[in-house]
Formats: structure tokens, C-alpha cells, sequence
């Protein structure tokens, strides 16, 4: 089930829609998220084993960017068999695990891999290579809100650098909407009290020592 549900994500990541256009405009990936990206912007919208995806994408004859959301259904979320991330070590298994996969359908080999923040929010970025050693494809990814989070920039010409950071740079997550991408577990009001007692008994054996010594003749 991991290998199908991630696998939709890049699915769609190669339709060819030409456009000759290169005109940056700034687009809403949906409420959370919006970016910049160039020439004509095409969205697509489907549903994939009860998961929906949902992207947007613009290309010419050499490059291309996509931006993609998917949205893991409550039955992925509440199975047994889920690989969704729900504390800080997981999250960074479960991007790890995404890469695996994607490294076994990518025709290219992998460049580099390592942990990015935007946001105060911790996401993953890798590149891909050609046997020439020239990198080819970008992927910054964000776990956000139980959605995974894609933004994918190629050139079959090798990556250009001023594309390339305008369109990942551009990438803003709304704070409004209160991101989170795994739950924060609160301590309960018992245990608060508990360790609240705990700090007063070592506060007042402090303060005794230091008493006691102060006065030793």
C-alpha cells in the first residue's frame, strides 16, 4: 500500500504542454500554499484508490515546474498498514521512504538528499542526475496538515540556477492556517501538577542547602 498511495505523486508529474510564454505569475496551490511559476499554468484534479491528487503544472519544450498536493483519505490515515508521520523521527523516515521509492521509477540517479525548513516547517529536497553527472530535477517536499506537499522543478539542459531558486524560493506557506505535520502531544493537567509539585520540592531542597551552607560556622 506505500509503495501505490506514494507513487500517485509523481504520476502526473509528466504530461507535455508546450507554451512559449516565460511570464511569471503567482498561483494558489490552495489555501495554505502559493508559489510562483512560469509561461501557461494547467491544473489537474483527480482521485487515485479514494486519495485525492490535485496539481498544478507548466511546461515549455525543455523545462518544467509542478506544484502537487496529495490528500491522504481518513481510511489511509486510520489503517493499520499507515506510514503517515506522527513525531519528529518519523516524519524524516517517512521522507526517506518516499525517496526510495521514487528512486526505483526515476530514470535518473539520485544527487543529493537533505533536510530543508521554510516556515519554521522541516521538508526534504533532492536532485537527480544524468549519467553525465549534470543535475536534471529538483523536489522540495513539506508533510503538511496529513497532505504531502511536492514542488518539482526539471531541464532536460541541466538545472538553471536562476529558475530554480526563484521558483522553490517563492514557495510560502500561509502561518494563518496554522500548519502542523504531526500532532503535538500536550501534557495532561494531572501531569502537569505532578511535575509542578516535583519543582517546588527541588526549589525548597535548593534553597535549604544553600541555607545550610551559608550558615555552617
Amino acid at each position: 500500500m506505500k509503495i501505490k498511495i506514494i507513487s500517485i505523486l509523481i504520476l502526473f508529474s509528466y504530461q507535455i504542454i508546450f507554451s512559449q510564454n516565460k511570464v511569471w505569475g503567482t498561483y494558489d496551490l490552495d489555501s495554505i500554499v502559493y508559489l510562483e511559476m512560469p509561461f501557461t499554468v494547467y491544473e489537474f484534479d483527480t482521485i487515485i484508490d479514494n486519495n485525492r491528487v490535485y496539481e498544478i503544472y507548466s511546461e515549455d519544450k525543455s523545462s518544467k515546474f509542478i506544484a502537487q498536493k496529495l490528500f491522504f483519505s481518513e481510511h489511509y490515515i486510520n489503517s493499520s498498514k499507515s506510514v503517515l508521520p506522527t513525531n519528529a523521527k518519523n516524519l524524516k523516515t517517512f521522507y526517506l521512504d518516499v525517496i526510495d521509492v521514487l528512486n526505483e521509477i526515476n530514470t535518473y540517479k539520485l544527487d543529493y538528499g537533505g533536510s530543508i525548513q521554510k516556515n519554521n516547517l522541516e521538508g526534504y529536497r533532492f536532485l537527480h542526475k544524468n549519467n553525465d553527472g549534470k543535475s536534471l530535477h529538483e523536489t522540495n517536499m513539506f508533510y503538511i496538515n496529513k497532505n504531502l506537499y511536492s514542488f518539482s522543478y526539471f531541464n532536460e539542459n541541466g538545472l538553471n540556477e536562476i529558475d530554480r531558486k526563484k521558483f522553490f524560493n517563492s514557495i510560502v506557506f500561509n502561518d494563518e492556517y496554522k500548519p502542523i505535520q504531526y500532532p503535538i502531544k500536550r501534557m495532561s493537567y494531572r501531569n502537569k501538577i505532578i511535575l509542578g509539585l516535583l519543582g517546588l520540592l527541588l526549589f525548597s531542597y535548593i534553597l535549604r542547602s544553600k541555607y545550610k551552607r551559608k550558615h555552617i560556622p
